[in-house]
């Protein structure tokens, strides 16, 4: 499955612009385990707020579609409810421990355990306001004047062999040797996660910022050179910006290419 949307979204009492793309590919893997709310649902605009979620199916474990499918799906009921809106790190508190437990309860069709996974990268934009949380390896950039920033930290035992190194218990080559590095500490329908990051100062937007979420089929194949490249050759257009940065994943020719998914969402002010 492939697909590709565009919203634009206008918050007219502040006159703030944000223009969302998306899109997703399936790669050379058997079954998209990727969600992104599904075409044009995956972001919308409640009580001038606006959200977008990227789950990422974990290939290793049974049931990743369902898992990415259920957990963007939960995250995007829960917010329609959410009325706090002094509190939005309170939702991320709040609904991180319930797509944790409804993706833990899925079950095959002879009743036993799936024991799915998924990634979660989800961001909220009140006015000129960013909220953003992440569970798993999956990436939220912001780029601002020419500059790309990783906000995100990778839940993978690379984290955990980090701190050997700086214990001193372990060396960099055996960090980075490791055949484990990669392997997730942390994600949703593990049954309690164990790492979540969210950031409770809202990040302040700027005119022209874009905001990147992406699963790990883009980020390690894409350089993120490239990904600024093309995001800023597209200007206004972020539909295509997505589609290209896909396009740009595919023409790499990795023998083992993910499912890959972005949505890029881009920041301004009208008059």
């Amino acid at each position: 499955m492939e697909f590709d949307s565009e919203k634009t979204l206008l918050l007219e009492d502040n006159r703030q612009c944000i223009v969302i793309g998306s899109s997703s590919v399936i790669g050379s893997r058997s079954e998209q385990q990727d969600a992104i709310l599904a075409d044009k649902d995956y972001a919308y605009i409640q009580n001038k707020r606006v959200i977008a979620v990227l789950c990422d199916g974990m290939g290793g474990l049974n049931g990743g579609a369902a898992a990415s499918q259920i957990a963007s799906a939960v995250v995007y009921q829960e917010f329609l409810k959410w009325r706090d809106e002094g509190n939005l790190p309170g939702f991320f508190r709040d609904v991180i421990p319930k797509i944790d437990r409804e993706v833990r309860l899925l079950e095959n069709e002879d009743g036993t355990p799936m024991r799915a996974g998924t990634t979660l990268v989800s961001v909220i934009i009140q006015e000129d306001q960013l909220y953003w949380a992440s569970v798993g390896d999956s990436h939220i950039y912001i780029i601002r004047d020419g500059k790309m920033l990783c906000i995100t930290e990778e839940h993978n035992y690379m984290k955990l062999l980090r701190e050997k190194v700086m214990r001193g218990e372990i060396t960099e080559e055996e960090m980075y040797q490791n055949p484990q590095k990669e392997a997730l500490i942390s994600y949703i329908g593990m049954g309690g996660v164990r790492c979540v990051d969210l950031n409770y100062k809202p990040l302040q937007l700027l005119e022209d910022d874009y905001i990147v979420l992406c699963s790990d089929g883009l980020y390690r194949t894409v350089e993120e050179k490239e990904m600024k490249e093309i995001i800023y050759s597209s200007k206004d257009d972020v539909r295509e910006a997505a589609v290209k940065l896909t396009d740009c994943a595919l023409s790499k020719g990795k023998r083992n290419q993910d499912n890959t998914s972005v949505v890029v969402i881009k920041y301004s002010t009208i008059g």
